[in-house]
């Protein structure tokens, strides 16, 4: 019997805020182009993806958990949410630690946070097959490998999808 060592990793960044918040960054919330974007990248990332998501792992920062929220909403009740605030302005090393230390339960998960660490880590896997120069605001990229267990995630092997956005909504999936 063959077993499936397949990994799917969505790395989405939150949708659009408010500029600023009295109380700071981490308080921002999202704007309704935000709320709309946010649910333009929940349908995009089901007409994407094969396999179901198991969890949506967040930033805790307001703004990103409103976009996990919306997300979770859109794809099914029952996938697990979790917020934390270690991906909150993270390099590209700590979300890779995040992902090395993913449940192996969950094969698909989609992870929302934040600029400049999810670029710089979209730019990582895909390796010397060129770089992006920009994700939006609600938009994502899918990073896929034959990988056992998340800590066996890395360069190697990763495929990497275009980068999705409601900006670039002619993409065909």
């Amino acid at each position: 019997m063959k077993v499936d060592e397949s990994r799917t990793l969505i790395m989405l960044r939150h949708a659009k805020t408010e500029r600023d918040h009295i109380q700071g960054d981490w308080h921002r919330r999202l704007t309704a182009r935000g709320r709309r974007d946010a649910n333009f990248a929940a349908e995009a990332i089901l007409g994407a993806i094969e396999s179901p998501v198991e969890l949506i792992l967040s930033s805790d920062a307001v703004r990103a958990t409103e976009t996990a929220e919306i997300v979770k909403l859109a794809i099914a009740d029952d996938v697990s949410l979790i917020s934390s605030n270690s991906i909150y302005l993270a390099s590209a090393s700590d979300l890779m630690n995040e992902i090395h230390s993913l449940d192996d339960r969950n094969r698909t998960v989609i992870m929302v946070g934040h600029n400049p660490g999810f670029l710089e880590l979209t730019n990582m896997f895909a390796g010397h097959r060129g770089g992006y120069d920009h994700l939006p605001t609600s938009g994502f990229t899918i990073v896929s490998g034959a990988w056992a267990t998340w800590s066996d995630a890395g360069l190697a092997g990763a495929t990497v999808s275009p980068i999705i956005s409601p900006r670039n909504q002619s993409n065909e999936f």
